[in-house]
């Protein structure tokens, strides 16, 4: 229940053994799990961190780490700053940022917009709340940011975004701090907060990253891809300022740039090339002026057992890859999946390095990372023929993921569940 012991070998053992270990508390302050920093090279599990795993108390999407210190602050300043890891939050309360909060080892979601919502009395009507993220300035954090725009209609706060110039995160500035006093060593972090810009701007600027805006070609081609951004900005009120900012950073006339935005508002959502209101979509390649399609594999058929228990598999690769063996999973081809989706993510998996690149990583980096490996339109592998169809009649639950064996099973490749081996995850 409490997720406190593995099973290893013949009898129990602490997870957290020689770990530096901190609660995680409800909103209400009552401890749901636990979060653990490795502190020797020799521990048990190669993850920099561990986490409690999901108990009858303790789902993670429904958890901020902090909130139950920051609410206060957060509900009188009507602010709330998003950060990535539990020493990030640490630091910026030393620091002073007292409305710091940070997920559990999952993606900022919707969950979490519902419970900040109400904390922030995120209502129309109201002068907006402000909402500031911090990220990487690396490939995965401009992701991330991306992510979080087109999560920007979920509420009417307006959202920030703040990203340091060398990359650090609040813990580095904290931890590079000089000063005898927690005031005078958490300048750095205060400074990144304060710095935040908002989040269709960072978003405009990484989608107009990748044009050289000397060519006018590229300009064209520029305004085509951020045209869907300026389209959803959800208040119309302030898109007509937005073009001018816009067109005098890319050196092209408003008049050009109100025609793109209008085509990308009009346009239906999902349109492959145009984003519409719905939010930004890939640019077009700056070389060719291609526009990158729209997804294309089909969704998984969840009748299908197989199919199941492949979504399960790819649910454990993602929320907890340590528990899968190193050579499981190298020694499954991605053309085993039957799902051309699931080909694509374990492709993905795959090629961001697998289960030793997952034990360097927080879980949202490692989420982040095998999203940016992950094809977005069928590749050879996943448009090959699938594997010959188990025969019918009762099949094992496809819910358990599970360990190649030499016993015959229904899935046709042999599996031992998880249960029988250690470490347990």
């Amino acid at each position: 229940m409490g997720g406190l012991a593995n099973r290893r070998g013949r009898g129990l053992s602490d997870r957290f053994q020689g770990r530096v270990l901190w609660p995680i508390r409800a909103i209400t302050g009552d401890t749901v799990g636990f979060g653990a920093r490795r502190l020797y090279e020799d521990d048990w599990s190669p993850a920099k961190y561990l986490n409690t795993a999901e108990t009858p108390i303790y789902k993670k999407t429904g958890v901020l780490y902090g909130l139950d210190l920051a609410k206060k602050a957060i509900a009188g300043e009507r602010t709330a700053v998003i950060v990535e890891g539990y020493t990030d939050v640490m630091a910026a309360h030393l620091a002073g940022v007292g409305t710091a909060v940070a997920t559990c080892g999952t993606a900022f979601g919707a969950d979490h917009i519902t419970i900040l919502r109400r904390i922030l009395r995120d209502e129309a009507g109201r002068a907006p709340a402000r909402v500031i993220f911090t990220f990487d300035g690396d490939a995965a954090g401009q992701k991330a940011a991306m992510k979080a725009f087109e999560q920007d209609q979920r509420w009417a706060a307006h959202s920030y975004v703040a990203v340091a110039a060398d990359g650090a995160d609040p813990n580095d500035l904290w931890v590079q701090g000089t000063g005898d006093s927690d005031e005078d060593r958490g300048q750095g972090v205060r400074d990144l907060v304060a710095s935040a810009v908002p989040l269709f701007e960072f978003v405009v600027r990484t989608t107009l990253e990748p044009y050289d805006l000397g060519e006018a070609a590229q300009r064209v081609q520029a305004m085509r891809a951020v045209a869907p951004v300026i389209a959803g900005i959800k208040d119309p009120s302030l898109r007509p300022e937005v073009v001018r900012d816009v067109a005098g950073w890319m050196g092209v006339d408003p008049a050009s740039l109100t025609v793109e935005v209008q085509r990308a508002a009009r346009a239906p959502a999902g349109r492959p090339g145009q984003g519409g209101p719905a939010g930004p979509q890939p640019p077009a390649d700056p070389a060719t002026g291609a526009s990158t399609p729209a997804p294309s594999l089909p969704p998984p058929d969840l009748r299908d057992p197989v199919q199941v228990a492949e979504r399960h598999l790819l649910q454990v690769a993602l929320q907890y890859p340590l528990a899968i063996y190193l050579e499981d999973m190298e020694s499954l081809d991605p053309a085993l999946m039957r799902a051309p989706m699931h080909r694509a993510l374990w492709h993905g998996v795959r090629t961001a390095g697998g289960v030793e690149a997952a034990a360097t990583m927080s879980a949202g980096a490692w989420v982040r990372a095998v999203l940016g490996q992950t094809p977005r339109r069928p590749t050879p592998s996943s448009t090959s023929s699938p594997s010959p169809r188990c025969p019918r009649g009762p099949t094992p639950r496809p819910a358990i993921p599970c360990r190649r064996s030499s016993t015959p099973s229904c899935s046709a490749s042999g599996w031992r569940p998880w249960s029988s081996r250690s470490p347990s995850s």
